[in-house]
């Protein structure tokens, strides 16, 4: 039985009901789960082991410090420090990404996100003038003393990370207690967490960015976490144009990438900010640039282009759909 949420990048395919009674039966801690809205989208935590609300309050948490129009990021965004522990975290680890990858995702990029409001209910194509200025804001970002500083009219925006970070400190949690095994969805992103308890593998079906009923295809793997970026998911549509919710920082307007999905998957230490960051940073860049991404080390790599094409990391167990309106790249 495949559970479906809205507005989702990535379905978990979990087990048939009766597959579910039998592990209940032969493995004495339950599986729990429970759903919230956070981050707004909505997530699912399912958890062998250990204690659920403990993960459950730390993704509230993360999300009323990261969320741009609510709680503690709107109510700071506009001070030159900001002393809070998640936010200074979460900055730290995605400065390191930007050492490491580059500049085109950057969480100092709020001013630009705000003016567009594509996440929002007014979504307006701005002025060019509005968008240099937007554009000027971009940058001045330090550490120090455990709190970050910034201009004033720098505007933080962890769209891009958020949800991979909660990943990676549910992970933490996780691997700080009994729990054997979970799946974390959060929408985007996802955390696969140990082995499922009938031994087998996850199984994660990709979206088909067409909207077409068929999903692009499936994923079999390990614990891992896994981020999908498009621009079908969140966009608006203007003189007949659609505009979609990642930003270009060189232009200030939303991307016209040659892809249309991008999932990227890793493990290890900080692999749930890492697979966010890097899904929408792959997206930025396009097919043009996707070979070099496929014989990455330390991720995995399944990109959808507007031509119908397919790329694959090698090594990667993913089974592609027939009659989807997809083919895979050679």
């Amino acid at each position: 039985m495949k559970n479906k949420k809205a507005a989702t990048a990535l379905k978990i395919l979990l087990p048939a009901a009766l597959i579910i009674v039998l592990i209940f039966a032969l493995f004495p801690e339950k599986i729990e789960r429970r759903d919230i809205f956070a981050m707004d989208t909505y997530i699912s935590v399912t958890q062998q082991g250990g204690d659920i609300d403990t993960v459950i309050s730390a993704i509230t948490d993360i999300s009323a410090s990261l969320d741009m129009y609510s709680g503690v990021l709107m109510e700071s965004n506009s001070s030159e420090k900001i002393g809070n522990d998640i936010i200074f975290s979460a900055t730290e680890k995605t400065l390191s990404l930007n050492e490491r990858y580059g500049n085109s995702v950057d969480i100092t990029a709020g001013a630009l996100t705000k003016l567009w409001g594509i996440s929002g209910e007014n979504p307006t194509v701005p002025d060019k003038s509005d968008i240099d200025k937007a554009l000027a804001t971009i940058g001045g970002i330090q550490l120090d003393g455990g709190a970050v500083h910034k201009n004033s009219d720098t505007l933080l925006d962890f769209g891009s990370v958020a949800k991979g970070y909660a990943c990676d400190r549910v992970y933490d949690i996780l691997e700080n207690s009994d729990s054997d095994y979970a799946i974390v969805s959060m929408g985007s992103s996802s955390l696969l967490y140990g082995r499922k308890p009938d031994g087998s593998d996850f199984r994660i079906e990709i979206k088909n960015p067409d909207g077409n009923d068929t999903p692009l295809g499936m994923i079999e793997t390990d614990g891992c976490f896994i981020s999908t970026s498009g621009g079908y998911e969140r966009f608006f549509m203007a003189d007949g144009k659609d505009y979609c919710h990642i930003l270009d920082l060189t232009t200030g307007y939303p991307t016209e990438s040659s892809l249309v999905s991008v999932t990227v998957i890793s493990t290890g230490t900080d692999g749930g900010i890492k697979t966010d960051f890097l899904s929408t940073m792959i997206f930025l860049e396009g097919s043009e640039n996707i070979e070099k991404h496929l014989g990455a080390d330390d991720y995995k790599v399944i990109a959808a282009d507007k031509n119908g094409n397919v790329y694959v990391s090698e090594g990667l167990d993913f089974t592609l759909y027939e009659n989807n309106g997809y083919s895979l790249c050679e």
